[in-house]
């Protein structure tokens, strides 16, 4: 007996090293941000997938707008391992929608293996698992477009597929695609407004027609427009049609940006979408007042969107 209480007493502090160690990498896998934002809803259909509960799951996706079908996509994609994804499509038979999850945990992988590094600062290895991830990305997604309610969904994200593995000749269609099956759909825009850049390969002409063509839709109007100004002051790219005084730009971001800013106190967006606004305008209202970016940095909170601030 003795003996026994000995062994225990002698195990126990390795105990609590082996618990602290597996509590600590159950943490390191773990996304660093919540991407439901909030909405349990959102976090219950990926528990229903971890737990096969497939069907349930399905039915309250099937019940989602076009901006929460995004989040809901991507916080999924973002929080379940590419095991229990493949499970869940191959359990479904490879049926639309558990082909464009397992698609975007794809697309999602790709991007974090290249981080914010231009190709050529990969190494060969890394090249290659981001080309292989965008390419197992590619069919599930067109897999997708086949139902009507995933068509712009699955569209916007080939637009990013074909962006990272530098079609650049495919993207223009598969935006018309998008836009035609929902013209409402926010990440098209996004996504196409990165894709059209010259450092993706676009050109300035593009720019200037998508910000000419924007819908008058308030969310999709500001977010692009707000995505390009920052990304026209960070490439000097001139976006804007802006003159060559530096004083001149900084006064038209200041200007949109505050005009921004009154607009959303008299009218705060309701779509889980406004964080990626909100994202945008933390970041421009550094060349306003700092009150203004700590509210913004408030408004966001942990609801970092991949635009701007990709995945953490």
């Amino acid at each position: 007996m003795s003996n026994a209480l000995g062994f225990l007493l002698a195990i126990l502090p390795v105990l609590g090293v082996l618990f602290f160690i597996r509590k600590l990498l159950k943490t390191l896998r773990a996304p660093a941000i919540n991407y439901a934002f909030g909405r349990k809803d959102i976090e219950v259909i990926s528990l229903f997938i971890s737990n096969k509960k497939y069907e349930q799951a399905e039915t309250m996706l099937f019940n989602f707008n076009s901006d929460d079908l995004t989040q809901a996509i991507d916080h999924i994609a973002l929080t379940l391992s590419e095991k229990q994804l493949k499970n869940y499509c191959e359990n479904c038979n490879r049926n639309a929608l558990s082909s464009l999850v397992l698609g975007s945990w794809y697309l999602h992988n790709a991007w974090k293996i290249r981080g914010h590094k231009v190709a050529s600062e990969l190494s060969t290895k890394q090249f290659e698992a981001y080309v292989e991830n965008l390419r197992l990305s590619a069919p599930l997604l067109q897999a997708a477009i086949s139902e009507s309610w995933l068509s712009s969904e699955a569209l916007s994200r080939l637009i990013r597929v074909n962006m990272g593995l530098g079609y650049s000749d495919e993207i223009e269609a598969l935006y018309e695609a998008s836009i035609k099956s929902d013209p409402k759909h926010l990440w098209t825009y996004i996504h196409y407004s990165e894709a059209i850049q010259p450092k993706w390969g676009g050109s300035l002409q593009q720019v200037q027609n998508l910000l000419d063509k924007l819908p008058d839709d308030y969310l999709i109007h500001t977010t692009v427009r707000l995505k390009l100004l920052y990304d026209s002051f960070m490439s000097q790219e001139n976006y804007f049609k802006l003159g060559d005084n530096p004083d001149d730009e900084e006064k038209f971001v200041v200007d949109v940006a505050s005009a921004v800013d009154a607009e959303l106190n008299a009218n705060p967006p309701e779509s889980i979408q406004k964080f990626v606004l909100f994202g945008y305008m933390y970041l421009l209202s550094q060349f306003i007042d700092k009150s203004v970016q700590k509210k913004y940095k408030k408004l966001i909170g942990n609801n970092y969107s991949l635009y701007p601030f990709g995945i953490s």
